[in-house]
């Protein structure tokens, strides 16, 4: 069944001036997006509990000797340039191709293995537009001032990212990306990008950090409604959410500006036939610090959140489809599914993800 669902506008990209952070964060409030409620996450321990298990997974696969120096020098002369030229100096050499991620071996034994993202179906959309059936509208404030305020900011009233990551197309089989193709608009936020889990929005020095969290605010809310809306084709029409926190369709999103960078994770509160979206602080990045290495901390972050999106989140993904399969072609639809939940050998990806920090 699904959840209320209406369409946004694409637009062109603007930022907000410092003084019109505040009122930018009252629309949001108004249109259930909120930011930093402390209170709604005690009353959820379990999304707490969750964001942190994810982000704080064990690696094997520290900085290179020398690598925080060149980012911090990369991060000083590109620091008062335009945004995309600081976001991709800094995250070439931020972010490899290839980590190190824990698995076990036959014996139960722990061991590190080397692996490229690509290979795990991890992929990237640089400055892409969600699509916009695919994302809650932002009602239009009755204040005139607010509401001319929302139409100079085209991002909130539609995500365009920085960077947004998800899976490719080849992380299912045939069998689930025609299940995933009747209900397309909650798999394919972003061009050729299947269900997003991760978003960066970035400011360079003229920018502030509120603002590119006002920016994550929406469109991590995005990234968590297209999860609700899926996992909802597997159910029964009869059938309600459960209230309260949804643990299932948690998301993440980064605000980075040179001098220090925001991890949040991005939830769902049920209320009644009321969707509320909450963004909650899970980790700060201080690139200025003399006594921490935020760089390095943020990239171990990172990390944990790209290989809990290729890994166990990919799979639940992978078992709403046969929910979904069930509920469409009855009790055949196990055996339509099985030997295909993975890609082709030559595609198929290591097994094992996650740990402890």
């Amino acid at each position: 069944m699904a959840l209320p669902f209406t369409p946004s506008k694409t637009t062109i990209s603007v930022s907000a001036k410092p003084n019109n952070i505040g009122e930018i964060r009252r629309v949001l409030y108004d249109n259930n997006l909120v930011i930093e409620d402390d209170q709604a996450l005690e009353r959820c321990l379990g999304i707490k509990d969750k964001a942190l298990e994810i982000i704080q997974g064990d690696r094997n696969s520290g900085m290179q000797p020398g690598s925080n120096e060149e980012i911090q020098e990369l991060r000083k002369i590109f620091a008062t340039g335009n945004e995309l030229t600081f976001l991709v100096e800094l995250w070439g050499s931020l972010l490899h191709k290839t980590r190190t991620a824990r698995q076990l071996d036959p014996q139960g034994r722990i061991e590190w293995i080397k692996g490229a993202w690509r290979k795990d179906c991890l992929r990237t959309n640089w400055g892409a537009d969600f699509l916009r059936d695919s994302v809650p509208a932002i009602q239009k404030p009755d204040d005139k001032v607010l509401a001319k305020l929302l139409e100079s900011l085209p991002r909130i009233q539609n995500p365009r990212p920085d960077l947004t990551y998800g899976l490719g197309q080849e992380a299912f089989d045939e069998t689930e990306r025609r299940i995933m193709h009747t209900c397309n608009k909650f798999t394919v936020l972003s061009a050729d990008l299947y269900h997003g889990f991760f978003l960066v929005e970035v400011k360079s020095a003229e920018g502030t950090i509120e603002d590119a969290e006002n920016q994550c605010c929406r469109g991590g809310a995005a990234l968590v409604h297209a999860r609700i809306q899926f996992n909802a084709q597997a159910t029964m029409e009869h059938e309600s959410p459960p209230m309260g926190a949804d643990l299932q369709s948690i998301a993440f999103t980064l605000a980075l500006v040179p001098s220090k960078a925001h991890m949040f994770v991005h939830w769902a509160e049920i209320r009644n036939t009321d969707i509320v979206y909450h963004m909650n602080l899970v980790n700060s990045y201080d690139f200025r610090s003399l006594s921490c290495d935020g760089f390095a901390q943020l990239r171990y972050d990172i990390d944990n959140v790209l290989d809990w999106g290729t890994s166990r989140r990919k799979q639940e993904i992978k078992n709403v489809c046969k929910e979904i399969a069930k509920k469409t072609n009855g009790a055949n639809a196990d055996e339509d599914l099985e030997g295909e939940s993975e890609p082709p050998p030559t595609k198929k990806r290591r097994r094992g993800r996650g740990g402890k920090a």
